[in-house]
């Protein structure tokens, strides 16, 4: 849900976090209590719209029928990634996509992670400084655009092999190939892009 606010954020916390914990979907007035709301009418607002964001379920009726459609938090952003000179990739915790991972056709038991992209090598690929790269965490296939961490530093880049020998290819203007000095250690492999100011 790209325009949530903070206030359907915290609502969206609190009924996952409390079905997870009962195992049993949320009513209004526990809503309402949670969040000392005078009226269950700012409760049913909130709910509404995540209704309406696809991110509760909107099939069912009765008292308990406040369910999320994933009782995670989505798909973990683990920091940013630079798309052009490698260097050490920013932390950042605690961020979440709401989509489920298997939106981006991801394998059953394989992790799923996304980085946020800084900078211009990759946009002739389609990859614009800003965007989000959803990335499973399986071995490359000749052609697959990775996070990659060459010689202790990251990148994104397309992931080529040549003569027996694998090597990181810029899609952009003024960019070189990286033949990597000692390691190259593939942590993602792209299976999914979300572009920047859609979430």
């Amino acid at each position: 849900m790209c325009s949530m606010t903070e206030t359907q954020r915290k609502v969206l916390d609190f009924i996952r976090a409390r079905v997870r914990r009962s195992q049993r979907g949320v009513t209004f007035r526990e809503v309402q209590a949670a969040f000392g709301w005078r009226s269950s009418n700012a409760a049913q607002d909130h709910v509404r719209a995540l209704r309406e964001a696809g991110l509760l379920r909107s099939d069912l009726r009765g008292a308990r029928s406040i369910l999320p459609v994933t009782i995670h938090d989505g798909i973990p952003i683990f920091g940013t990634i630079p798309a052009g000179i490698p260097i050490d990739a920013a932390s950042e915790n605690g961020e979440f996509l709401d989509v489920e991972p298997s939106l981006f056709d991801s394998k059953p038991g394989i992790p799923v992670f996304a980085l946020r992209v800084r900078g211009h090598s990759m946009v002739n690929a389609g990859i614009k400084d800003g965007d989000v790269v959803v990335l499973a965490a399986r071995d490359p296939r000749k052609g697959d655009v990775v996070a990659a961490l060459v010689d202790k530093e990251s990148t994104l880049k397309r992931y080529c092999v040549e003569r027996g020998r694998a090597y990181l290819k810029a899609e952009g203007p003024g960019f070189d190939d990286i033949l990597p000095a000692e390691e190259l250690i593939i942590q993602g492999v792209m299976i999914g892009l979300i572009r920047k100011g859609s979430c």
